[in-house]
């Protein structure tokens, strides 16, 4: 089970142009509205993304799932580029001084599997964000409740004259009377197993130094050192 945004609006917002084309802002209400003004462009920063409000692909799709990010590009809808982003927040302890740093690796895909996951995307393109679907984040009484424990998702889409985010929080979650959910949540399933995402994660932190890190959510995990990293280790703590 995993995270992950999406977003069909109903503010639509003239942002800027490209040439002659005004490019239009797609954002629904509440929750897609805090990501775009504050987490997102922190993201960008950090992993030097590019900021897809500005971009001039004719298609870019951009996942955000835990400890990843997956952008997809075509021009054509004939070639593709696909992209993964493996990311974590370590923990460093200098004179009892606790900072964070982030760690990232770019991954290429084969433009095979890119093709894959274009076809995958559009199974729910016309999926609103969560916040825009009757039920999402209630109990069966109809009571909001607050998952601490999950996964979301966000995506991005930007063509050259549009731009839109949505967001799934904990769609495995979700009651079996929404259907999207299970739908969202399927479809994370599936790009998981089609880009083998957990193989290049654990690929990415076999690389990490000795220390504790965060993958963007609650959860936290430690890199132990073997033998020839435990001296390099104990200079990274007190």
């Amino acid at each position: 089970m995993k995270i992950i945004t999406l977003l069909i609006s109903l503010f639509i917002i003239p942002f800027f142009s490209y040439g002659q084309a005004v490019k239009q802002i797609y954002l629904s209400p509440g929750q897609d509205t805090v990501l775009y003004n504050t987490w997102k462009p922190v993201m960008e920063s950090d992993l030097k993304l590019e900021n897809l409000v500005y971009s001039p692909d004719a298609f870019h799709f951009r996942l955000y799932t835990v400890g990843q990010i997956i952008d997809l590009e075509t021009e054509d809808s004939v070639t593709f580029n696909c992209t993964v982003t493996s990311f974590a927040y370590r923990q460093i302890t200098k004179r009892k001084v606790t900072k964070t740093r982030t760690i990232s690796a770019k991954m290429q895909l084969d433009t095979a599997v890119a093709k894959q996951l274009f076809q995958l995307t559009k199974t729910i393109a016309s999926i609103s964000s969560g916040t825009m679907i009757s039920g999402w984040g209630k109990d069966s009484n109809g009571v909001a409740f607050e998952t601490v424990h999950g996964y979301g998702y966000t995506l991005e889409l930007s063509a050259r004259n549009s731009y839109s985010v949505k967001i799934y929080n904990n769609p495995g979650s979700q009651s079996k009377k929404i259907p999207e959910a299970q739908q969202i949540d399927q479809f994370a399933n599936e790009v998981y197993k089609l880009l083998a995402l957990d193989d290049i994660y654990s690929d990415f932190t076999n690389t990490l130094d000795p220390g504790y890190y965060s993958n963007g959510t609650v959860r936290e995990f430690i890199v132990l050192p073997d033998a020839k990293k435990r001296q390099r280790f104990r200079a990274h703590w007190e």
